[in-house]
C-alpha cells in the first residue's frame, strides 16, 4: 500500500452506512481548515463542487508538512470519482468499510423510516427501494454499491492491484477504533478517540436463503472487504 505524501492531496472516500460522520470529525481535528468536502446536494440536485490547487504543497506544522483532505462520496456510478473531478497524476486514498450485508440492512431501515415518514415508495440513488418488501425480499434484490466508490472500476482481477496502488489504509467499522488509529499512525497524526454513532434498532433479520443469495450475488465487493478485514487483523 502507499506511503502518504503530504505534498498530494489526500482523498478520503467516505461508503455510505460506513461510520462518515465520525471519521469526518476526527479528520476536521487532524486537518482543520485544509480539510474540504465532496458531497451531492440531493435536495438541491447539485454536484460536489470542484476545489482548485488541490496540489500546492502546504505549509510546515512542527517539523511535518501540512497537506489536504478531501473527504465524501466519490461515486463511480454517479460520475462524481476521483477521476471524474480531479487529476493529479497521485491518488492516495483512505477509506473505511463495512460488511456488504450490514450496509443493505441498514438501507433497508433507512428505505423503511423514510415509506412511514412520507406516506410513500422512498426512492434513493439506488436500484433498490422497499416498495413494500419485506427484508428478505428486499435482500434477495438488492446489490452492493461497495465497488461504485472505489477510485476506479475494479473486477475480480485488479481489486487487488487498484486498492494497493490507491490506498494508503482501508478500515473496517467493526475494528472501527483500531482502523483510525492505523490512518492516524500512517498519516502522522495522533491518537483521536472516535465517538460511536447511535445504532438503530432492528427488529428483523433476513432469511439465511436470502443472505446467501446477497453474498453470492456480491462476490467482489466480499472480496474487497474480505481483504479490508484481513489489512486491520495484521499486529
Amino acid at each position: 500500500m502507499l506511503n502518504y505524501d503530504p505534498g498530494s492531496p489526500l482523498f478520503s472516500i467516505h461508503v455510505p452506512k460506513t461510520g462518515g460522520t465520525s471519521l469526518r470529525s476526527v479528520l476536521k481535528k487532524w486537518f482543520g481548515r485544509d480539510l474540504l468536502f465532496h458531497y451531492y446536494n440531493e435536495k438541491l440536485n447539485i454536484a460536489p463542487t470542484y476545489h482548485p490547487n488541490l496540489t500546492r504543497r502546504r505549509f510546515w506544522i512542527f517539523g511535518r508538512q501540512h497537506g489536504k483532505c478531501i473527504h465524501g462520496h466519490f461515486s463511480l456510478n454517479r460520475q462524481t470519482a476521483i477521476k471524474d473531478y480531479y487529476s493529479t497524476e497521485k491518488v492516495q486514498c483512505i477509506s473505511v468499510m463495512r460488511d456488504p450485508l450490514e450496509i443493505a440492512i441498514s438501507n433497508y431501515y433507512f428505505f423503511k423510516k423514510k415509506e412511514l415518514e412520507n406516506g410513500k415508495v422512498y426512492r434513493s440513488g439506488h436500484d433498490h427501494f422497499l416498495n413494500g418488501k419485506d427484508i428478505s425480499s428486499y435482500i434477495r434484490k438488492a446489490n452492493s454499491f461497495l465497488t461504485h466508490f472505489m477510485p476506479v472500476e475494479v473486477t475480480e482481477s485488479n481489486y487487488l492491484d487498484i486498492i494497493n496502488e490507491s490506498f494508503i489504509h482501508i478500515g473496517v467499522i467493526e475494528k472501527y477504533q483500531e482502523s483510525i488509529n492505523t490512518i492516524g499512525a500512517k498519516l502522522g497524526k495522533p491518537v483521536i478517540k472516535v465517538d460511536s454513532e447511535n445504532q438503530s434498532k432492528r427488529g428483523e433479520y433476513p432469511e439465511s436463503g436470502a443472505i446467501d443469495e446477497f453474498r453470492n450475488r456480491n462476490k467482489l465487493s466480499y472480496l474487497i472487504y474480505d481483504y479490508a478485514v484481513d489489512l486491520n487483523s495484521k499486529p
